[in-house]
């Protein structure tokens, strides 16, 4: 079957229509080579209502202070709007299961993209996500990424915008008194410089805003987003998490590819292979642990 051609940015934010791939035996072919992947997610924040903020007890001195007045908060209180929220991060322990686009990933179930996987399962809602494939010279943004946890807030940097009456709050603790989870989270309370979302497979950045202000009920769905830079978008849905099967640490989760398209650099249409198209095209990323990453040339 013939591949449609669609307009497209990167490598180096060019308009070289990108190739969305038609047949599931290549979306699985995109993770033969178990690349190193962002993997973005959209997740809804859990509202705080009016009466549940109100309710709390509070503690002072070690000692519960009386909770504010409550009386007839039920009768005026009107259900928060949802809000919604951006989150990447890296995986590489991914391989494809057959020939029809499944794959599996183990993915710890301390990681603030876990707890959106599980909960989502729970409620028997579909877990839609986007693997974005990133190349050689991404290793510092991979690794910080990495390092930074979506429950200090948005990775994106543009989500932290300060408003022209707000202030930053004074840090009154020394850096060298921080441990290494905390240094970690003030370097990055910001979000992580040069990590930018992109609308998926190659459509032009400029064109169209990755705008979750916008979400409706199906927000997770139609605002799914890549990440710049990267090569090949896969959007996928996990249709099964498994909460046994490798240890007490992780989930095994089920996933399958619906749509996928890659930068013509890195697919080869004589032999249906994902890999670069010459040895002056930056390789994609495989992961050699430690820090530690290896390279897919041709």
């Amino acid at each position: 079957m013939t591949e449609e051609q669609i307009p497209g940015t990167q490598i180096a934010s060019d308009s070289t229509p990108w190739i969305k791939l038609k047949g599931k035996i290549k979306f699985s072919r995109l993770l033969y080579t178990n690349p190193v992947c962002f993997l973005s997610t959209i997740g809804e924040i859990a509202p705080v209502t009016t009466s549940q903020t109100s309710a709390e007890t509070r503690t002072v001195d070690g000692h519960a202070a009386k909770p504010m007045n409550t009386q007839n908060a039920s009768d005026t209180e009107t259900p928060p709007a949802k809000q919604y929220q951006r989150n990447v991060m890296v995986l590489s322990w991914l391989t494809a299961t057959n020939n029809s686009g499944r794959f599996m990933f183990s993915i710890n179930r301390r990681r603030h993209t876990a707890s959106s996987f599980f909960a989502k399962h729970e409620a028997q809602q579909q877990s839609y996500f986007i693997l974005s494939v990133p190349v050689k010279g991404m290793e510092s943004l991979v690794k910080h990424v990495g390092q930074a946890s979506g429950r200090w807030g948005s990775k994106f940097t543009e989500d932290h915008i300060i408003k022209n009456n707000d202030k930053e709050e004074e840090k009154s603790t020394s850096t060298t008194e921080m441990s290494k989870w905390q240094k970690k989270k003030l370097k990055f309370e910001k979000g992580v410089p040069t990590l930018n979302a992109v609308p998926l497979f190659g459509t032009n950045h400029h064109s169209r805003k990755v705008n979750i202000d916008m979400c409706q009920d199906n927000c997770q769905e139609d605002q799914l987003f890549a990440i710049e830079g990267t090569v090949a978008h896969l959007k996928c849905k996990a249709y099964r998490i498994m909460e046994e099967g490798i240890d007490d640490d992780h989930y095994l989760v089920l996933a399958e590819v619906e749509e996928a398209a890659v930068h013509p650099s890195y697919w080869d249409k004589q032999q249906n292979l994902f890999r670069p198209a010459s040895d002056s095209t930056p390789p994609y990323l495989s992961f050699f642990g430690s820090g530690t990453f290896g390279y897919v040339v041709t």
